[in-house]
């Protein structure tokens, strides 16, 4: 997957030439929240080939001051207070590869002057040190601050074979525990739709990672449902034929499926495209049903209130009956057939026995982890 990654984004639209930084506003528990995402060099992940789903794009890299002045520049056009603000680079907020100790040091001071209630980052669970943590802390004082994580799914299939993202879940933990012990509210990011799974196996992925992150000291989780973008692995396995955006039918399985005990601790994230540049496919519906998912699924992001889960209950769709009866042979095997695809356009005329036999003995591993 890193190989077809890397191949995919040469040549890609670069979003951070053109742009210093991009707000969005949004309400979360009837309140008002605001993302601020700022120019860096992008992800270090991305330099890998990047989590199949994933183009925050990339930029030149700006000076650690200049990042600051972006960031103050970005809170000065907030119009109004808001209850928490997040702060983002297309990556780790505390990779300093990415956004360097004294650029974060200066955002942290911004944001300590700030009237906002809350503030909050995104940033990979191997960037965060007990070091780092008491700094944010140290820097942001009483103010609430959460950190979301990336953990996309709990199961080390998932995460190694569909995502191209594989996470020790030791360090997740030790993360999620050197927030806590620093009273910083960890988050975990988890995404539906993740490639070779059909509707069911998202479903119920969704859930038990849901489920793992919060028994194991998360506050709450973030679900992403997952849009096809450009210069992505998703985005080339989609123009296959071999993969497909869920239906948003299945993030309400999800929600179902996690029940009204948990709505207070589940935000979402990402139900349409934002009119993003490099969207191509959304999650949805069919023409019956998208407009209700998408106000209800909206109602409940910004509410956190059960009962916009259950009016779509209570209308339905055939629609949805059709994704859940969805599905061909099994992950494994749907996995094989996209690395062959993948095998013979990375290396369409060379050594095919020596290809046959490598994604063989992956399957085989495939399987063994189950």
């Amino acid at each position: 997957m890193g190989g077809l990654g890397r191949r995919v984004k040469i040549g890609r639209t670069r979003f951070w030439d053109g742009a210093d930084f991009c707000t969005r506003h949004s309400f979360r528990r009837g309140r008002r929240e605001a993302s601020i995402f700022f120019r860096t060099r992008g992800c270090r992940h991305d330099l890998a080939g990047g989590c199949t789903m994933c183009d925050y794009s990339v930029g030149e890299q700006p000076s650690a001051a200049v990042m600051v002045e972006i960031v103050g520049r970005a809170l000065s056009e907030l119009e109004e207070s808001c209850a928490c603000v997040l702060v983002s680079p297309s990556g780790s907020f505390l990779d300093e590869w990415e956004v360097p100790s004294s650029a974060r040091r200066g955002i942290l001071e911004l944001l300590s002057r700030s009237p906002h209630e809350g503030v909050a980052f995104e940033t990979r669970a191997e960037t965060l040190s007990e070091d780092v943590a008491v700094s944010i802390k140290a820097a942001l004082g009483a103010k609430d601050t959460r950190v979301y994580m990336g953990l996309e799914s709990s199961d080390p299939w998932v995460a190694r074979f569909s995502v191209y993202k594989e996470l020790d879940h030791a360090r997740f933990l030790s993360a999620v525990d050197v927030l806590r012990r620093h009273g910083i509210s960890p988050v975990a990011n988890v995404i539906v739709g993740a490639p070779f799974l059909d509707p069911r196996e998202v479903i119920q992925d969704a859930v038990e990672t849901v489920r793992w992150a919060l028994s194991n000291g998360c506050d709450e989780c973030c679900l992403f449902p997952v849009h096809v973008k450009k210069w992505t692995q998703i985005h080339w396995l989609h123009q296959k034929g071999l993969y497909s955006p869920p239906s948003l039918w299945a993030l309400v399985h999800v929600l179902n499926g996690l029940g009204r005990e948990l709505a207070s601790r589940i935000e979402l994230s990402w139900l349409t495209s934002y009119d993003a540049f490099n969207v191509t496919e959304s999650p949805g519906g069919c023409n019956q049903c998208k407009e209700a998912l998408l106000a209800n699924l909206g109602k409940f992001a910004s509410t956190s209130e059960w009962g916009f889960i259950e009016q779509l209950e209570h209308g339905g769709c055939a629609c949805r009956d059709a994704m859940l009866a969805t599905a061909s042979s099994s992950r494994e095997g749907r996995a094989y057939q996209a690395y062959r695809a993948i095998a013979d356009y990375l290396f369409p005329t060379s050594w095919d026995q020596a290809k046959d036999a490598i994604l063989r003995e992956e399957l085989d591993f495939m399987e063994e982890i189950v």
